[in-house]
């Protein structure tokens, strides 16, 4: 049931962005009608990990599932280097926050998780679900990944954002999808901010910005043996999915790679790549 009210919700975004021309009055109403749709809980899920672990999450109008796709997407991100006690992990596109409270939970009282989540909307989500399950070692900056400082457009609908690039904006992007100025950084910046000095695992889920995001990466790749674990079947500007570009970034910055279902790209010093 939930499903479907979320089709319709995702058609009336449509409708709105359709009929009303460009204006400030169309962009607030679009506001409005996401604030509707992730801002207003409607209880909450009890949701047990592939490990056992357990924990907490919201469900909103939003999401048909509370923690849409978490059991076997997280098991696979942490297949190559599961994770321990007192690592610090950085999670790049962190909403609803299925990954960032498991990682949290498994890292204890003694790690770290830093998260990165631009998107408002999908801010919104991630926060109130870190606050439900009363986590204290979870640390959320409101910035993009990139590989360097700045600001670009990110195009916001609901939880669902990227970086804007017209050339390959659908026609529900474009007829749904807000414009919003949103701050870059890169991850050593951040990590330096917050006075880290040895990162264990990074997850990406930066739909096409991946390539981008690991040359913000540079000096962390350096003093750290880093695992990544990267959602890597985002199309980029030229119409191919970014696994195919991965391997050779990794290569020229010292790591090896792997890529499973052309879906997640691992990587790490230690990695052996698999043709």
């Amino acid at each position: 049931m939930r499903f479907y009210l979320y089709r319709m919700f995702r058609q009336i975004a449509q409708l709105i962005g359709r009929v009303l021309p460009e204006s400030s009055f169309r962009n607030a109403v679009l506001s409005g009608f996401y604030f509707l749709l992730n801002g207003i809980p409607l209880g909450f899920e009890t949701f047990t990990f592939f490990d056992g672990t357990k924990a907490k999450f919201y469900r909103f109008l939003s999401m048909p599932s509370a923690v849409p796709g978490a059991g076997h997407e997280i098991e696979l991100y942490v297949a190559d280097h599961p994770l321990q006690e007192g690592e610090v992990v950085v999670d790049a596109g962190a909403c609803p926050g299925d990954f960032a409270i498991y990682a949290a939970k498994k890292v204890g009282k003694q790690g770290r998780v830093i998260c990165f989540e631009p998107n408002p909307y999908g801010r919104m989500i991630l926060v109130r679900n870190i606050r439900l399950n009363r986590l204290h070692n979870i640390e959320v900056v409101p910035q993009a990944v990139w590989s360097s400082a700045g600001r670009t457009q990110f195009g916001v609908a609901g939880k669902y954002s990227r970086v804007s690039d017209l050339e390959m904006q659908t026609d529900h992007e474009r007829t749904s999808f807000l414009q919003v100025s949103v701050t870059l950084t890169t991850i050593d910046d951040a990590v330096q901010r917050a006075g880290i000095d040895k990162v264990d695992f990074v997850k990406m889920d930066v739909e096409g910005a991946e390539i981008a995001a690991l040359e913000g990466c540079r000096q962390i790749m350096e003093h750290s043996d880093v695992h990544f674990a990267i959602s890597s079947h985002h199309l980029l500007a030229d119409g191919s999915e970014s696994y195919g570009h991965l391997g050779s970034t990794f290569e020229r910055l010292g790591y090896s790679a792997h890529t499973e279902d052309g879906k997640v790209t691992f990587a790490s010093r230690s990695t052996v790549a698999i043709a």
